[in-house]
């Protein structure tokens, strides 16, 4: 059993540390199994990639490859910190079932399955959630990858925000908390992308937060930024505002009408590809691939020729206008949905606000946290991603209604209720993007331990 795990961890990292050595991230090992999954998330359009994990001649291509740049490099440490870590979280599950094995496992695992027959079946899953079960030989196959994965990018990104602030190693300690909520642990330690793409947006908007000289080059910022759009099928519809507000902290003062804005368009639109499969098996708004490249095209529009004077004014505004539309939002759900949008809204909400598993305790400490963080920026465009993060929260819970038309069943269709149930009838999507934004923010809470004059 240890030498397939060794066999498939290879096989799984091979490509995240050939990728480290051309992108000049190779000593920041950390962010090797991120970009590993970034690679594989591809298998799922471009179903040949999937030969590599399939034929034993491909592997060894693979290893051979891989041998070639670690004696070009002489570098094997960061390799072996990384299979050391895999390691443990699947020495921990064989040995305590830590994993929590949802509903979703079973679509994820067809999924990966059909990728890896050639054969691809329409699950409603994002590419690297297949990606993560498809590390399997006769004798085993991986399954902590995502919790690898996860924790090690929330490790890079609590060690980034303590470098860039000054801040003594120990108050990495003040995030652990979070993660004994139950709910949070809950969530963590399914096989799912939620914890993942939390990190990644973090990452996004650490690298805004750094000077101009401290960051990493735009390649590694774009090829996050497609990681992150590509890992949960709704993350366009639910970022976009936050989205823009870090493109254009990120590219302030450079001219994008040139190499920048198409390789910007390449990494807005590739996720689009990434997921198409995950798309169209869809019935919800997410799965709608007309108006996700809309959004997306306008995103580059509004980014690309940032100086115009609209698009001053929407960048100056735009929690503002998000604000509205958010109103907006609701009223109209209301208006279509009438009792039933209230049914979902109070679901929701008495959801996130009981003390069931530790949901208050989520929702109470993300919204203390954000105010908390907005009052100890005094740069106008900290404030403004942090009060993005409460808009975007808001979001989550108004757009209910619109994925529970879709998965409520006969409970929508009546618009009958008895009582107040502790879990949503409806569907839990809105819950675990809740999550997903409360996890984004642990490395930043960090934060809240110092003082205002050092941040």
């Amino acid at each position: 059993m240890m030498i397939d795990i060794l066999y498939l961890s290879l096989l799984f990292l091979s490509p995240g540390y050939i990728i480290s050595k051309f992108i000049n991230v190779e000593k920041n090992f950390l962010l090797i199994p991120s970009l590993s999954i970034f690679f594989w998330s591809f298998g799922r359009t471009f179903l040949g990639l999937n030969y590599l994990i399939l034929n034993s001649f491909a592997n060894w291509l693979i290893f051979i490859i891989l041998t070639l740049f670690i004696l070009r490099y002489k570098d094997i440490k960061s390799l072996l910190f990384n299979i050391l870590i895999l390691l443990f979280f699947e020495i921990m599950n064989n040995q305590f079932g830590i994993l929590h094995i949802v509903s979703t496992t079973d679509y994820a695992l067809q999924s990966a399955i059909s990728d890896l027959s050639f054969e691809p079946l329409n699950f409603n899953v994002p590419a690297a959630q297949s990606a993560l079960l498809k590390f399997m030989n006769s004798n085993y196959i991986l399954l902590t990858l995502g919790q690898f994965i996860s924790f090690t990018l929330f490790i890079f990104n609590a060690n980034s925000i303590i470098k860039v602030y000054n801040l003594k190693p120990v108050t990495i300690l003040f995030t652990i908390p979070s993660f004994v909520i139950f709910c949070v642990l809950l969530e963590i330690m399914t096989i799912r992308t939620h914890f993942l793409s939390s990190q990644v947006l973090c990452f996004l908007v650490i690298e805004t937060f750094k000077s101009s000289k401290l960051r990493f080059e735009e390649n590694i910022f774009l090829l996050m930024l497609c990681l992150f759009l590509s890992s949960r099928l709704e993350n366009i519809l639910l970022y976009l505002p936050m989205i823009y507000l870090i493109l254009n902290n990120y590219f302030e003062g450079q001219n994008l009408i040139n190499k920048s804005g198409l390789k910007l368009l390449f990494a807005t639109t590739v996720p689009i590809f990434i997921n198409y499969y995950g798309y169209i098996s869809g019935g919800d708004l997410r799965s709608n691939i007309f108006i996700i490249f809309v959004l997306v095209l306008i995103l580059n529009l509004f980014v690309i020729f940032k100086n115009n004077k609209i698009t001053i004014f929407t960048f100056q505004n735009l929690n503002m206008i998000f604000f509205i539309l958010l109103g907006l939002l609701g009223l109209i759900l209301f208006l279509i949905f009438d009792i039933k949008a209230k049914n979902s809204w109070l679901f929701i909400i008495n959801h996130i606000l009981d003390t069931h598993r530790g949901w208050a305790v989520v929702t109470i400490y993300f919204i203390i946290s954000i105010i908390y963080l907005i009052e100890k920026y005094d740069k106008k465009y900290n404030q403004s991603i942090f009060i993005s993060y409460l808009l975007t929260f808001l979001l989550i819970i108004i757009s209910s209604p619109l994925q529970h038309n879709v998965y409520g069943g006969e409970q929508w269709s009546s618009a009958l209720i008895e009582g107040m149930p502790i879990y949503n009838p409806y569907d839990e999507s809105q819950t675990r993007s809740i999550l997903q934004i409360f996890l984004s923010i642990i490395p930043l809470t960090i934060l809240l331990v110092t003082k205002k004059e050092e941040i």
